[in-house]
């Protein structure tokens, strides 16, 4: 928009300028005092054809700390190309999403062609980066009170941000505590015992896909980051101890702003239950296959998938959804191989590994919410759908007990204490403490408002349930088409949330007016109700 020099008031407009990038230099470490001293390095980058996009670094001769390589996938303004805001935009938000750098600026300067021939309007871009604190230590420590058993833990946790100097993070977490049980003897007498958790988890995380193919353009459109998890778990209970050892290889990815993938083509998790010998007469005697489950050797080898979609604008309250999709399957792999080379089966007509039988399984899980704002975005009401199956087969005929769905706690059913409610119309006693099905079900509803600044209240409303695919173990608790629809339980009740933004403590009242595990002329529980029917459950963060 140019004035018009012969008429007063007026304007003209000329065409935009277009300009290229001519060269892009790049300081990983930069450090104005040293600076001067700096030298440049030439750093090619090959995609597939023959586009080769060429950098200058400048660094520290002395210290370092950098491989030319590192940002390779972040730096999304190639020389050649023209000038676009949205590349920009993602170079700035790739170098942040590093977490050994803690400032960044992307500044451009125009420059004149080097052959006179060339007619294009021409830009030079700088970038120019600094690195935040190397290394990190912390330490945390917390009481814990888990269904009236108190306890303490704490947790090291130890960061190196760039230590293989491509900006991995490598953490190790260490962590252990006590907890205080009340148990029983077979003459009913009670007394305390101590039980002990202790593990170490080490992870790498490379801001990069890591594979023997490279994936140039990918990791250039989506900057991919990849995560290697090595953890150990050993706990000690009153009747059993049990190890367990987990590796875990995973990629996750950003399409856009709304869609997430996670990916993990290699999870293995391998348990080890060492019962004591009175425990161990209890379990040959126990026919409940689902109990029996929870204290055996069992090893997971398969792969892992999540799609996260979320509409959400930051920084704006307004109405949004977010689904989730989770799928895994274990045993496929090994099953092949075993059944083409014809290896022995147990004693019980399964395969092994290391001495232990596999699980075969697919499990799916789909999650769905609406965020629904009102009275000046103050008010909150949220709807959730849950719906999950896992199948065994082949060499399983349980589901691990960790891969079962459950009921009741403090983040579904909140009418029933963690994992009491189900599977079906079962009415079992408290000696089916923790339930597990293969099948889950639930819709819930909140409504969240204001109170007095960071203090607000809420109202709820729970519905749904677990199932199995066979009754043997619940009996009542198998899913059918024509019954499972009269089987949801249902449960009400109200909240206090102390929200400070960055941290929410939740507490919440429910109580079933609803409820499948009894019989068919008392499952409407309202003229039963009494005071001590409601159930207490304390959270941290929203339940969704």
């Amino acid at each position: 928009k140019v004035p018009d020099e012969n008429k007063l008031g007026s304007f003209y407009y000329l065409p935009h300028k277009r300009y290229f990038v001519n060269k892009v230099t790049v300081t990983p470490d930069y450090d104005p005092v040293k600076f001067p001293n700096y030298k440049p390095f030439l750093h090619s980058i090959h995609f597939a054809g023959d586009k080769t996009y060429n950098y200058t670094y400048f660094c520290n001769p002395e210290k370092f700390r950098f491989n030319l390589k590192t940002f390779d996938q972040a730096i999304k303004i190639k020389p050649g190309n023209p000038y676009n805001l949205q590349d920009v935009k993602d170079t700035y938000k790739s170098l942040f999403s590093y977490s050994i750098i803690k400032t960044a600026n992307i500044s451009f300067d125009t420059t004149k062609p080097e052959n006179d021939s060339v007619k294009k309007n021409l830009i030079n871009a700088d970038i120019k980066m600094q690195r935040g604190k190397l290394n990190y230590v912390s330490t945390e420590g917390f009481i814990t009170n888990s269904s009236g058993d108190p306890g303490v833990k704490g947790n090291l946790l130890i960061v190196n941000k760039n230590i293989f100097k491509r900006a991995e993070v490598f953490r190790v977490r260490i962590n252990g505590g006590f907890e205080m049980q009340t148990i029983f003897d077979s003459t009913g007498v009670s007394s305390w015992f101590s039980t002990f958790d202790a593990g170490v988890d080490f992870s790498l995380l490379f801001p990069r896909f890591l594979s023997p193919i490279k994936f140039r353009k990918f990791s250039q459109k989506y900057s991919p980051v990849t995560t290697l998890n090595f953890g150990f778990n050993y706990q000690k209970r009153p009747n059993y101890d049990r190890n367990s050892t987990n590796i875990t290889l995973s990629y996750n990815w950003k399409k856009d702003k709304k869609l997430n993938f996670y990916l993990s083509p290699f999870v293995l998790n391998f348990v080890n239950i060492f019962p004591t010998p009175e425990f161990q007469e209890i379990l040959d005697k126990e026919t409940n296959q689902r109990l029996k489950e929870q204290y055996s050797d069992h090893f997971i080898f398969g792969i892992s998938a999540s799609i996260i979609y979320d509409n959400q604008k930051v920084k704006k309250s307004r109405n949004f959804d977010h689904i989730r999709i989770d799928f895994e399957s274990s045993g496929n792999v090994l099953y092949g191989f075993q059944k083409m080379f014809k290896a022995k089966k147990n004693d019980d007509g399964f395969y092994q590994m290391f001495g232990v039988p596999y699980s075969q399984y697919i499990r799916i899980r789909a999650d769905y919410r609406h965020y629904y704002h009102f009275f000046n975005y103050k008010n909150e009401l949220v709807f959730r759908a849950l719906a999950g199956t896992a199948v065994p087969y082949l060499n399983s005929n349980e589901i691990p007990y960790e891969k079962g769905f459950y009921a009741g706690g403090a983040n579904d059913m909140r009418g029933w204490k963690f994992r009491t409610l189900g599977p079906g119309a079962y009415q079992g006693g408290n000696e089916d403490y923790e339930r597990i099905g293969d099948i889950q079900l639930e819709l819930n509803m909140e409504y969240r408002f204001p109170i007095y600044d960071w203090f607000r209240g809420a109202f709820f409303v729970d519905m749904g349930n677990i199932w199995t695919y066979s009754n043997t173990t619940f009996p009542g608790g198998q899913f059918k088409i024509n019954e499972f629809y009269k089987q949801f339980a249902m449960d009400m009740g109200v909240g206090i949330r102390f929200d400070f933004s960055y941290f929410v403590f939740r507490l919440d009242a429910g109580i079933p007016f609803r409820d499948p595990g009894f019989p068919k002329d008392q499952i409407w529980r309202f003229k039963y109700w009494q005071f001590n029917d409601f159930v207490l459950n304390f959270g941290i963060g929203y339940p969704f």
